[in-house]
């Protein structure tokens, strides 16, 4: 069902609703929308208009906070469990999405000389560093959820390191294969 509302001046609106796909229809000025799982803050979208849409491909959000600015505006959204809304007109303005801080996991890896999941495929991610601590071996990475070879492997020497880029984490598994019969590697991931 689609809700249409009017939010007031600086207001937050905090809908109360299982899901895992969000649309903006209508908004003539910026919101921030922010997602919630069990009262922890998944995702937050600042600066969004009409047609800014968030899909959670694995997993679900239980509260949407939109907040609004400084002027009153009559606002337009829809959220679905399992289907999505389409939405013909482009979005308008900037957008800007942030990642909430969370937890951190650390461990170390033994990588095999054949290809291995050194983490699962996981939509939440935000970053991730892979080490090489072996004295000897080479690594070879995978972030894109494909095997590891040293043909398609990103190739890392005794004390190198891989760390997601700034801003963009992959959220598919990790893979990893080692020049040796097994190499130590350490992997942290938030």
């Amino acid at each position: 069902m689609t809700v249409s509302t009017t939010i007031s001046i600086n207001a937050q609106l905090e809908v109360h609703e299982v899901g895992d796909f969000f649309r903006l229809m209508e908004s003539d000025l910026t919101v921030s929308v922010a997602f919630y799982l069990a009262g922890k803050k998944l995702k937050e979208a600042k600066g969004v208009r009409s047609g800014y849409a968030e899909k959670f491909e694995a997993g679900t959000f239980d509260k949407v906070v939109i907040t609004n600015g400084a002027t009153a505006q009559d606002i337009q959204y829809v959220i679905r469990y399992g289907s999505t809304v389409l939405y013909d007109v482009p979005p308008i303005g900037q957008v800007e999405i942030t990642n909430a801080a969370g937890p951190f996991s650390q461990g170390a890896v033994a990588v095999t000389s054949a290809s291995m999941t050194v983490s699962a495929a996981n939509v939440l991610r935000r970053a991730g560093l892979f080490i090489n601590n072996d004295p000897v071996a080479t690594i070879y990475l995978n972030v894109a959820g494909a095997a590891a070879s040293a043909a398609t492997g990103i190739p890392l020497e005794p004390g190198d390191s891989w760390e997601s880029p700034a801003g963009y984490c992959p959220t598919g598994a990790i893979m990893a294969k080692s020049s040796t019969a097994t190499a130590t590697a350490i992997w942290v991931e938030g």
